[in-house]
């Protein structure tokens, strides 16, 4: 795919998801990769398809090739968190969230995620932590803050 046509490729794959024909999408996304395998929007892209289809398997595999093409990419680990905390893989997800954590230690969504994979573990102190330090980078997270909340009477009543 000639750069000059990257853009009609995504407008088109974007129109396929928008209409819900995520198998059209998929196959452009793949294409603009293999054609241009440098273009990490398409990972994006096509890890989203994958993740909202639940197909969690090609999702982690996805996440793991860009994950060795670009291994700073803090993104690429939340994803791939991601999907192992909805595969049940909460030991795995602690280790992709706070690599994406030592890569950008500015981002609070890794530190919620890491605290949802704690939850899972049944380790509320360390969730409880890692909400505290999501909330010092964002404080209006008021996702973060009702899971800190729960959580904070839990350890009271116990």
């Amino acid at each position: 795919i000639s750069p000059k046509y990257i853009e009609a490729y995504y407008q088109l794959a974007s129109s396929y998801e928008v209409m819900g024909y995520s198998e059209g999408a998929i196959f452009l996304y793949n294409r603009i990769l293999k054609e241009n395998p440098d273009e990490q929007m398409a990972y994006f892209k096509l890890g989203n398809i994958y993740i909202k289809g639940r197909r969690w398997d090609d999702a982690k595999k996805l996440y793991k090739q860009m994950i060795e093409k670009y291994p700073d990419n803090d993104r690429a680990y939340n994803n791939l968190g991601h999907v192992c905390l909805s595969k049940g893989e909460a030991d795995e997800a602690v280790v992709f969230f706070n690599k994406a954590i030592d890569i950008n230690p500015e981002d609070s969504f890794s530190y919620f995620n890491l605290g949802m994979a704690y939850i899972e573990l049944g380790k509320i102190k360390e969730a409880i932590n890692s909400f505290e330090l999501g909330l010092k980078l964002n404080p209006n997270d008021m996702r973060a803050k009702k899971y800190l909340l729960q959580l904070q009477k839990t350890l009271q009543r116990e």
